[in-house]
């Protein structure tokens, strides 16, 4: 771990020194305060870390059969939470738009070209310029109809719930009209879902054990996310 500059641990969001060093690799600074709160969500922040996974994020392609799943979905109703004033959508529909419809809303583009888009390298964004947050998007939509009780054992557990928060945050940059065009450009697109590797690790260990230390860290996690 690096000690140069100073930031908020990720995990518990004490002041520190100490940052993730294969991160800093990437040119990303990712805190810690101690070896014991890194190691706690190294199984899930070892996904985004280090050169070629940390900046911009390195998430898991689109499986086909996500892609699958989205596709029979696309007259599905949802509600017409990101749907601005102006659009012709939520003119004609005030209380639910369709799936397809939300997508080329968000997008911008015909749900087709989504759908063709979507696979191949999540970080290839010349043909879909915010192809990770579409991506968010599908998993989320594929996760809202196949929730179960034993949903904390689900191997995708950490990408399902990183998916759901992003796919909540477009939302709403999208309904405030502030959405960029290509978030991985910005410089707050990769310490975001670092915060939310990290958040969801924690939701994860909280979920699994009970243990009041987790569940402690939970509130706390979200509450920096929130500031």
């Amino acid at each position: 771990m690096d000690t140069q500059t100073t930031g908020e641990c990720l995990v518990c969001g004490n002041e520190t020194k100490n940052r993730c060093s294969r991160c800093l690799e990437a040119g990303l600074d990712v805190f810690f305060c101690s070896p014991e709160h890194q190691k706690m969500v190294w199984f899930a922040h070892r996904a985004v870390c280090g050169p070629g996974k940390a900046n911009p994020p390195l998430f898991p392609e689109l499986t086909p059969a996500e892609l699958a799943d989205v596709l029979t979905r696309r007259d599905v109703q949802v509600p017409a939470l990101a749907i601005t004033t102006e659009s012709s959508a939520a003119r004609a529909h005030p209380d639910a738009v369709t799936l397809a419809n939300l997508f080329e809303l968000h997008e911008r583009d015909s749900f087709e070209h989504i759908a063709e888009s979507a696979s191949g390298p999540v970080n290839d964004c010349s043909k879909l310029p915010n192809k990770p947050l579409v991506l968010a998007h599908i998993r989320s939509a594929c996760l809202s109809g196949s929730i179960s009780s034993s949903v904390s054992l689900r191997p995708t557990f950490i990408i399902d719930q990183v998916s759901k928060l992003l796919s909540r945050i477009s939302t709403h940059l999208v309904a405030h009209g502030v959405q960029p065009r290509q978030v991985t450009s910005t410089s707050w697109w990769s310490p975001l879902v670092h915060r939310l590797y990290v958040l969801a690790a924690l939701v994860k260990l909280a979920l699994e054990t009970r243990d009041d230390t987790y569940m402690a860290l939970v509130p706390r996690a979200e509450a920096r996310l929130a500031a």
